[in-house]
């Protein structure tokens, strides 16, 4: 030990090198620990084609909410991209949630009959948001729909 102290006495490259390491570790180390953030990829329909727009969005982890759930609510959000539709009217809203036996249970609000465009039948809003969440979720095999509690349609039968 005291051979590398006077080393790095007499030597400024390997106190150089010395410091950049030990900041090479201590970053590592933070990286690792503050990665608390899930990438998702979003599909949106697009005002002027029948084509959709794709978003990436890191949403940071919750330790309320499951995973399924957070994406859920960014989902309904809608998107951030101009030329994008959100897949269901602006005020819906996520009333229940979850996962049970590979099957996802979605229950949302009313606002969701509201239509705003021609596209968007409830199959079609269904389409998107199985492709949403199957993409995002490979363990989900099914998905039901639910509005206000009352089943709408479920993702399989699609």
């Amino acid at each position: 030990m005291n051979k590398f102290l006077m080393l790095l006495k007499s030597d400024k490259r390997v106190l150089f090198s010395t410091l950049l390491a030990i900041v090479f570790v201590i970053s590592f180390v933070f990286f690792i620990f503050s990665c608390s953030n899930s990438r998702y990829v979003l599909y949106f329909p697009m005002f002027d084609s029948e084509k959709n727009i794709v978003e990436i969005r890191r949403v940071k982890k919750d330790k309320v909410r499951t995973n399924i759930q957070i994406f859920v609510d960014e989902l309904i959000l809608g998107p951030t991209i101009q030329r994008a539709m959100p897949i269901f009217p602006l005020g819906t809203k996520v009333k229940s949630c979850f996962e049970r036996n590979k099957v996802l249970y979605l229950d949302i609000s009313e606002e969701a009959f509201h239509n705003f465009s021609d596209y968007s039948t409830i199959n079609e809003k269904m389409r998107i948001l199985k492709k949403n969440i199957m993409k995002n979720f490979k363990n989900i095999k099914n998905i039901e729909l639910y509005i206000e509690g009352n089943q709408v349609c479920v993702a399989n039968k699609i």
